[in-house]
């Protein structure tokens, strides 16, 4: 039997890697007794231990030897080994695509977590210079403008753009991460790539991406954020957002950062030598589009950052909604799926669990939205016209990056415990169909937003000024 130990998020990522190869495994985790390494039989002869933690090692190791002489060996290398025999670098002519899929979440799992192992790092770097050499001969006769990233949200932050470009003549290659390739027969030229990996392509010009991901120096990044508003999150999820925020639009050599809205600009701008442009959002201009005000609107709408509420506060919050006589759109992490389904005891007509890939229809149906720093803290008042209700301590709401925070009063009311919220939805449900106040949203929104309605076309239209320069 192979054990992964400790079961932390470095054992999951080991975990997803052994399930990948489909080998049985089982977990020693000392956070539950039941499975505890003192409650755990390891067959001293049969039996492996995968050290799973990122750092201090030793610590671990001296708590399995003091239980016995077991054989154990570092999860990552463990892995590695069986990756070195499903990849070979012997077959130049064969199509890697297939495997490099399936190879995917193995590499991006262990990427993640494993930089600071010398044997890692050697067979990544072998692994990274054969892919850029693969793609390199198979596109030399094309000549190409640069790749675009598929596998953030499905393009949905780049929307017309890549089409835009193609309508120009560029020659894009699309760079997927996993099998779901092949769902899109349509393009032309793919790539078959995680994120970590990226910095290996020398090949490519350009890349058009939502993923802030270190490319090769041969490579301009052009970069949309894939939150409407990253600068101003920065404090909430950031120790030092100034230094994040400095490293993070001065990731590449050649970044050029588009900006979507005036407040991030200036922030952006005290940035020395970054290179920023008044762009535009393109996923807000897709939002307009599909965006229609013919429905009642008649429910509320929550959906959180993942990582930033547990199950039980999210579950509990739809409850008091219920309660008090709201109907419930709950747009949150699928894992929380099955907790919340037992909110149809409570009322199965007035609950709905939001698992589809857009959320426009919960727009089109709900009078706000109680969030965190989540994008639709932003994105569903600049859509809708109605505002949200940031459901967050006052710590975290008045913290502040170059002056400015990520509350904005044009566009949200706080909340701090569920009797605010209930306050707040009283008096936003009395305003949701008050054209005053909506129009007061759109003054702010035109103002805002550069670009609105035509950034896309902004955007591909910048990128092909920026090839008449060379």
């Amino acid at each position: 039997m192979i054990y992964i130990y400790p079961y932390g998020n470095f054992g999951k990522s080991i975990e997803k890697c052994l399930k990948l190869f489909n080998l049985q495994y089982d977990i020693i985790d000392d956070s539950n007794n039941k499975i505890s390494l003192n409650h755990t039989n390891i067959d001293s002869k049969n039996d492996i231990v995968l050290i799973c933690i990122a750092k201090n090692p030793n610590q671990i190791i001296d708590k399995l030897n003091l239980k016995g002489n077991f054989n154990h060996i570092d999860g990552v290398l463990y892995c590695l080994d069986i990756l070195k025999t499903e990849f070979k670098f012997d077959k130049p002519n064969h199509s890697y695509e297939d495997i490099l899929a399936e190879l995917f979440g193995i590499t991006n799992c262990l990427d993640q977590n494993s930089t600071s192992r010398s044997e890692f790092v050697k067979f990544f770097n072998q692994y990274g210079n054969f892919i850029n050499n693969y793609y390199k001969n198979k596109f030399k006769n094309i000549k190409i403008w640069g790749g675009i990233d598929v596998s953030f949200s499905n393009m949905k932050h780049l929307y017309k753009i890549p089409s835009i470009l193609e309508q120009n003549g560029l020659n894009l290659i699309y760079i997927f991460q996993t099998k779901y390739y092949k769902e899109d027969p349509n393009k032309k030229f793919i790539i078959i790539l995680n994120y970590y990996l990226w910095h290996f392509l020398d090949f490519l010009p350009n890349i058009l991406s939502s993923a802030n991901m270190k490319v090769s120096n041969n490579t301009k990044l052009y970069f949309i954020e894939h939150a409407y508003c990253t600068p101003r999150v920065l404090p909430i999820i950031s120790d030092n957002p100034k230094q994040e925020l400095n490293g993070y639009l001065l990731k590449n050599k050649n970044n050029i950062n588009l900006i979507g809205n005036k407040q991030d600009y200036e922030i952006c701008e005290k940035i020395y030598n970054s290179i920023i442009v008044k762009a535009g959002y393109p996923s807000i201009d897709k939002n307009l589009e599909n965006y229609s005000n013919d429905c009642k609107k008649e429910w509320v709408m929550i959906a959180f950052v993942d990582d930033a509420i547990d199950e039980n506060s999210a579950f509990n919050l739809a409850k008091v909604l219920l309660e008090n006589g709201y109907k419930v759109i709950a747009r949150v992490h699928p894992a929380f799926k099955e907790n919340m389904k037992k909110l149809y005891s409570i009322s199965n007509l007035n609950f709905i669990f939001d698992g589809s890939s857009s959320p426009i229809e919960s727009f089109k149906n709900s009078f706000t939205v109680i969030t965190n720093h989540s994008s639709l803290a932003h994105t569903y008042p600049l859509t809708t016209l109605r505002k949200a209700i940031l459901f967050m301590p006052n710590s975290i709401l008045d913290k502040e990056i170059y002056g400015k925070t990520f509350f904005d009063e044009n566009l949200h009311l706080k909340a701090t415990n569920f009797d605010e919220i209930l306050l707040n939805l009283k008096e936003l449900e009395a305003k949701k169909d008050d054209l005053y106040e909506q129009e007061k949203i759109r003054s702010y929104r035109n103002n805002e937003v550069y670009n609105l309605g035509h950034s896309s076309e902004f955007i591909a239209n910048f990128i092909l000024e920026k090839l008449k320069e060379k």
